[in-house]
């Protein structure tokens, strides 16, 4: 009787450590990428510095290994004064990526750095000064290095997801990142209307995406 008492607190003992252990390794994967500070001259730029935040987000859910907050949730800390742990502690994740980007012309800096929440310590950092037509580029390595620091293996299919560049035309991009900005406060109506063309092929739609760019 004592004996299969003290057997079933081993076993139990054993499960719950496994159980703590596995959920320490996945949170160590946990990360919330916040949103990048607008350091171009033009403040109207905000709906593009915001969109890159987006697509790095897109690219690292597509990991499974990850744990990523989504952008609903991150875009409550824009301009936050909290520190990196509060912020880690609230969102419940391990890690933090926080960055910039400057746009000049046809030129783009983005400056990025993955930060542990508990530590406070740098785990990576990096400045890219690109072309603006290497943006993608630019986004899939972010994304990359990310998951390679923190040791997050990925399938063939979802390096193929990542590394994906939804058009070769530069001008499509912006005109969707504007069109997607203004999609969060618009009127239901206008809303369906354009919910309707981001169902169908960036490349298809360049002429759409640019004449809602427009809209007033």
């Amino acid at each position: 009787m004592v004996f299969g008492l003290v057997l079933a607190f081993l076993v139990n003992l054993s499960v719950t450590k496994m159980s703590n252990l596995g959920s320490r390794v996945g949170h160590d994967k946990s990360v919330a990428v916040l949103p990048f500070a607008n350091l171009s001259d033009d403040p109207l730029q905000e709906y593009f510095i915001d969109g890159i935040t987006e697509e790095i987000i897109n690219h690292l859910a597509r990991i499974g290994e990850l744990k990523v907050i989504s952008r609903t949730s991150i875009m409550n800390y824009k301009n936050s004064k909290k520190s990196i742990r509060e912020i880690g502690k609230e969102l419940g994740v391990s890690n933090i990526l926080e960055g910039s980007v400057r746009k000049y012309g046809n030129q783009i800096r983005v400056s990025a750095q993955l930060i542990n929440v508990e530590t406070d310590h740098n785990l990576w950092a990096e400045t890219y000064d690109r072309e603006l037509s290497e943006i993608f580029s630019i986004q899939t390595d972010l994304a990359l290095n990310i998951a390679n620091t923190l040791e997050a293996t990925f399938s063939n299919l979802e390096l193929e997801q990542i590394e994906r560049e939804p058009t070769q035309n530069p001008s499509a991009y912006n005109s969707y990142l504007k069109a997607l900005h203004k999609f969060e406060t618009y009127s239901i109506e206008v809303t369906m209307r354009l919910s309707i063309c981001f169902r169908k092929p960036l490349s298809w739609t360049l002429n759409l995406m640019q004449l809602m760019a427009g809209w007033p």
